[in-house]
C-alpha cells in the first residue's frame, strides 16, 4: 500500500486509523498528551490557529517571535501545572486587541478572561489593582 492507494482509498485508510486508534486507545492518548506537554511546536500551531479561527493579524514573523516558553505573561505561571485536573485550560490563550485585532501576547485562561471581564478598560484595571492592594 503506497500514497497512490491512500489516495484512491480515504475511507479504507481512515477506517484503519479508527480501528488502530481503538485497539491502541491507552496507547495513543498516552502518546499525544506527551507531545503537547513537552513539544514547543506544538504551543506554536496551537498559537497560530487561535489567532486563524479568531481573526488576529499576526505575521508568520511575529508568529516566530512569540514566547513558547509555556509561561502566562501576566502571571508568570505554567497553565500546564495550574490547571491539572481542568484539561481544557491547559494550554495558552492567543490575547489580541478586539477593536484592531493585533496580538497582545500569549496568557493562561484566567488572566484572559479577566482582561475581558474588564472590557480591556485600562482605567477600570488600575482601579481594580489599587482596591486589591488597598484591601490586603
Amino acid at each position: 500500500m503506497g500514497i497512490e492507494w491512500n489516495n484512491k482509498n480515504p475511507e479504507k485508510v481512515r477506517a484503519a486509523g479508527r480501528r488502530y486508534y481503538w485497539r491502541n486507545q491507552e496507547e495513543c492518548q498516552a502518546r499525544s498528551r506527551r507531545y503537547r506537554a513537552t513539544r514547543l511546536n506544538y504551543q506554536y500551531h496551537s498559537a497560530w490557529y487561535s489567532a486563524k479561527q479568531a481573526g488576529v493579524k499576526i505575521t508568520r514573523e511575529r508568529l516566530n517571535t512569540l514566547d513558547l516558553s509555556g509561561l502566562c505573561e501576566i502571571c508568570g505561571e505554567r497553565p500546564a501545572e495550574k490547571f491539572k485536573k481542568q484539561r481544557k485550560f491547559m494550554y495558552l490563550c492567543l490575547d489580541h486587541n478586539h477593536k484592531t485585532k493585533e496580538y497582545r501576547g500569549l496568557l493562561c485562561r484566567h488572566c484572559n478572561v479577566g482582561l475581558g471581564m474588564f472590557y480591556e478598560n485600562t482605567a477600570a484595571l488600575r482601579r481594580a489593582a489599587a482596591y486589591l492592594e488597598a484591601h490586603s
